[in-house]
């Protein structure tokens, strides 16, 4: 089992194939891509009960910052924190239900990638401050139990 998810984390990063250049198609497979690999990884540490995952290793796009905004943020609240007003977060679900995280990639003030992460595969709410660096996005993931059922929860790897 040890063996499976450094196998998972290769097998993602060469999946990743291009560099971002600030067009919407790249900005789109870069999310897309991003995503899956997120989602193949959380799927694969519920088996294990516990596991960490660093985003420098599952990104093969050049960024600085990753921005995690949990449900029910305003546009105001987004453009704040990123310092620029970014146009397409009208189009995100995080703005009007509590069925996503919004995880946002930028680089030198520019969207690099984003998209919204389903929080039954993986809660960001607990984390605080929801603004990383490339090297202090390190999250280890845990489950927990969540009223009856399991749930698997991210939490800081920083100042651990």
């Amino acid at each position: 089992m040890k063996r499976i998810f450094p196998l998972i984390i290769f097998s993602m990063l060469t999946l990743i194939l291009y560099q971002c250049d600030n067009s919407d198609s790249l900005i789109d497979d870069n999310s897309r891509r991003v995503k899956e690999h997120l989602i193949e990884i959380t799927d694969s540490i519920k088996y294990k009960q516990n596991g960490t995952i660093s985003f420098y290793k599952i990104t093969h796009f050049e960024w600085d910052t990753l921005y995690i905004f949990t449900p029910y943020t305003s546009t105001s609240e987004i453009d704040k924190r990123l310092g620029f007003h970014w146009k397409d977060a009208e189009k995100t679900s995080v703005l009007n239900d509590e069925i996503s995280n919004l995880l946002v990639f930028t680089k030198e003030r520019e969207v690099i990638a984003f998209f919204d992460y389903p929080r039954y595969e993986g809660d960001f709410i607990n984390i605080e401050p929801k603004t990383f660096s490339k090297n202090d996005a390190r999250f280890k993931l845990k489950e927990e139990k969540n009223g009856i059922q399991k749930k698997l929860f991210f939490y800081s790897l920083v100042d651990q």
